[in-house]
């Protein structure tokens, strides 16, 4: 078991370096609680901690912990270190999906490794027509304003807060007059909640190379290896059948 753990840690350093990581340094963090459904026929959950990191003029959203096994496979590179690393006693990202936004060029760069690829393609800002309310609660601290919106075939909720001054929030989901807090769907298939926001300088490791391809096709690649890991005998059992795949943007 050792073996194939050092194994599939080489192999991933060697990942990273075809990747040519660039190292950014954001002034401010969120850590969001994520809750999805991504079979839309079965009940069962995935839960996992989602970090946006931001600057005055740009953020970056990916899972918690991809900043810690980055930052230690670069590390690795830097010093030519491939000795053992115990793989169980690292959180492993449950998503390896990076979404980068550039404010002030109305630009979103989605990026995700699929298989030994890093796959992406350019978005922006121009889907999010927020209805906002007068409707107004305490949420985490902070006084909320409640807002609504249909973006790629579903209707969402948010909870926002001026007293951060962010037009930001998880996923692609921005350009309120303020931090989201809190968002779901009216199918409750994706909740977001924030749990902390601090001032806290943060150096993370982003690739910015990518394989552009159209938005739709991502989508379809997704599938296709997933559906190619089913089929294979050495992950019998150990990933579970979509039946009804379930992205968060149906259009």
């Amino acid at each position: 078991m050792k073996h194939y753990i050092n194994l599939l840690l080489i192999f991933f350093v060697a990942l990273v370096k075809a990747q040519a990581l660039q190292l950014q340094k954001f002034k401010y963090e969120a850590i969001y609680n994520f809750i999805s459904i991504p079979d839309s026929l079965k009940a069962d959950s995935i839960e996992q901690k989602m970090a946006l990191y931001i600057n005055n003029d740009e953020s970056l959203y990916q899972n918690l912990y991809k900043k810690s096994i980055d930052s230690m496979t670069q590390q690795k590179i830097i010093t030519g270190d491939i000795s053992y690393i115990d793989l169980n006693k690292i959180k492993i990202p449950k998503s390896t999906i990076s979404i980068y936004k550039k404010y002030d060029e109305n630009k979103i760069i989605f990026t995700d490794r699929i298989g030994t690829s890093n796959i992406g393609y350019n978005d922006t800002f121009n889907d999010f027509d927020w209805q906002i309310t007068n409707e107004n609660k305490k949420l985490s601290g902070y006084n909320a304003t409640k807002a609504f919106l249909k973006f790629r075939g579903r209707q969402y909720t948010a909870w926002f807060t001026d007293e951060i001054p962010f037009q930001d929030g998880p996923y692609k989901f921005s350009k309120l007059p303020g931090l989201i807090l809190e968002l779901y769907d009216n199918k409750k298939y994706f909740h977001f909640v924030l749990l902390s926001f601090k001032k806290t300088e943060n150096n993370v490791y982003y690739n910015s190379k990518f394989i552009d391809i159209d938005r739709e096709k991502y989508y379809e690649k997704k599938i296709d290896y997933h559906n190619s890991l089913l089929a294979n005998p050495v992950h019998k059992g150990k990933i579970k059948k979509i039946d009804t795949y379930n992205p968060i943007e149906l259009k």
